[in-house]
């Protein structure tokens, strides 16, 4: 039996509903429905508190069940992953497997995704009764589990078994989580195995809201504790002294319940008071249900709200960053009031499609910036959206904001190239690029007029440098777009090889107090012995092929929904 299934003829990402449906699951029935975008790698860092996000939208499999998505209706879409290290996909459902979209855009985040199994109520504990029953009945679970996991390219599991368990099958229980976690990290290097604060070590249904010898041996046989929410300090202290003793000090993930249920600090747009108290202990933390900002809120102020929640989060909840090449983005959300395509609008059709997001930039919260950028829906070069690149203060300063901190070796040349499009003021935009070689810092600046008052100035390339590089493979390269859009490549030679960038940015070149405003449509920069290496069109035509056709075939398609393989 099949997990996923169709709707019209349409593949969609489905639940499993029954025992006896995960124990008859089989992959290969539907291969639309799975992800192959790798987890892509991001910056390691000194051990530190993690930030878990757990989706519970409406009770999950909204417009997102889709393979892809273009309609408008509960278009809700994720795009804060610089300060998620763990996200889950929750519903209700007695398996939970995250929809392809969203495990595309997770990994394509550098952030790892996980699935949800849940028991509830006197169902729920029939399903308990009958799997723990003996070793080979939860080793089978455990297996499929597992199976499911590589299939669908997941990262782990969240376990929330909410009903009482026969205390006689406790022991069985404490076995298959730690039979799961073993075999998953054999099967599944990384992954994760999370237990919820719920059922206790005598089989009640009792949450604990915090680490204590009766949820202890869940901990100890587990990956982490996503405690519940209803927690005092006083909880949080005993837990952090709990886990240090375990030498697990960042293990425990203590809920935020952003509806306020009981929380500490009633949620909402007061989440971040409960993060500074979680911080404070120095303990990771689990937002549960932040698609309360969509649900509870008019959605055409969606952006402004969602930007304005995680903006509030920002100084508790480290960001992470690329590490590795080719950086390609357009930037868009996954989500357009029109679609644009090389900076032509060619639908004005309100569509969602979480496996469109591209690679998000971080969102740097600087004191004295006095340049901003920020989602911009009414314009795009290659989706719904680009970046608007603004200043709106007459201060005298540095007028560039940071679009990513990066860590990112350069072994070979690289093929750098943005694309822009003036409003107001025309100025020289640039692209700035930090690099550390050594112990040396140098910051080059690609513009294509102007001058600056960085280090080193790159030339644009012209035409005929193209060629010299791509010979007759140019033709595949982006050419300016549409409607103002202007395409720019630059070369990063072999004099960088050695060196990390270190942060990029955008803006304009030299001190000013004038105010400007400009979109930033799309950046690559990508290796150039791949491309050389590389005769196919859509290596050299990077973020505009694929993107391009499945967009396409949907435009010129009685259809609402595509596929994605």
């Amino acid at each position: 039996m099949c997990s996923r299934h169709e709707e019209n003829g349409i593949p969609v990402c489905s639940p499993i509903q029954t025992l006896n449906d995960l124990l008859h699951w089989e992959p290969g029935q539907d291969s639309l429905c799975i992800s192959r975008e790798p987890l892509q790698p991001r910056a390691p860092h000194p051990p530190r508190p993690l930030t878990l996000v757990c989706h519970d939208m409406m009770m999950g499999y909204l417009e997102d069940r889709f393979v892809q998505s273009v309609n408008k209706e509960n278009g809700y879409r994720f795009f804060n992953w610089q300060y998620v290290d763990i996200f889950v996909y929750f519903s209700h459902h007695f398996i939970t497997i995250p929809p392809c979209g969203w495990i595309i855009s997770a990994h394509r985040n550098r952030v790892p995704i996980l699935g949800t199994l849940i028991t509830e109520n006197e169902k729920g504990k029939n399903i308990c009764k009958q799997f723990l029953s003996s070793p080979s009945k939860f080793m089978a679970v455990a297996d499929k589990m597992i199976e499911i996991a590589e299939y669908y390219n997941m990262d782990g599991w969240l376990l929330n078994i909410e009903n009482i368990v026969h205390k006689t099958q406790i022991q069985h229980l404490c076995d298959f989580v730690s039979y799961l976690k073993s075999k998953m990290g054999q099967r599944i290097p990384n992954s994760k195995v999370i237990w919820y604060d719920s059922v206790i070590n005598n089989g009640s249904l009792c949450w604990q809201n915090e680490l204590n010898e009766k949820n202890m041996i869940f901990f100890e046989k587990s990956d982490g504790l996503f405690l519940n929410y209803n927690w005092s300090k006083e909880n949080l202290s005993k837990s952090k002294q709990l886990c240090t003793e375990k030498s697990r000090p960042y293990d425990v993930f203590v809920g935020v319940d952003v509806f306020g249920r009981g929380c500490y600090g009633g949620g909402g747009y007061n989440t971040n008071k409960a993060l500074e108290v979680i911080r404070t202990e120095e303990l990771s933390a689990a937002i549960f249900a932040n698609g309360w900002v969509y649900e509870c809120h008019e959605s055409k102020n969606y952006l402004e709200n969602e930007t304005k929640f995680w903006s509030l989060l920002h100084g508790f909840c480290p960001s992470h960053c690329p590490i590795a090449l080719p950086l390609v983005t357009s930037f868009c959300h996954g989500y357009g009031q029109n679609y644009f395509l090389n900076g032509e609008c060619i639908s004005t059709q309100e569509w969602v499609s979480l496996g469109l997001q591209q690679l998000q930039p971080v969102k740097c919260k600087e004191t004295n910036a006095v340049v901003s950028h920020m989602m911009y829906l009414d314009d795009a070069f290659l989706g719904g959206g680009c970046l608007l690149v603004e200043k709106q203060t007459l201060k005298k300063n540095k007028n560039m904001s940071s679009i990513f901190s990066c860590c990112i070796p350069v072994t070979e040349p690289l093929l750098i190239s943005y694309t822009t499009k003036h409003l107001f003021i025309d100025c020289s935009i640039q692209l700035e690029l930090t690099l550390q070689k050594e112990n040396n810092v140098t910051i080059l600046m690609f513009s294509d007029v102007g001058h600056s008052s960085t280090d080193y100035q790159i030339s644009e390339l012209k035409k005929e440098k193209l060629l010299d590089i791509f010979g007759e493979n140019v033709d595949f390269l982006p050419s300016n777009g549409h409607n103002g859009w202007q395409q720019h490549y630059f070369l990063l030679d072999e004099n960088w090889i050695s060196a990390k960038i270190t942060d990029i940015s955008i803006g304009i070149g030299n001190k000013s107090d004038c105010k400007f405003s400009f979109l930033f449509g799309q950046l690559q920069i990508l290796p150039i012995e791949n491309l050389w290496s590389s005769k196919k069109p859509d290596v050299l035509n990077i973020g505009m092929g694929i993107f391009y056709l499945y967009m396409t075939f949907f435009l010129n398609s009685s259809n609402s929904h595509i596929s994605v393989v």
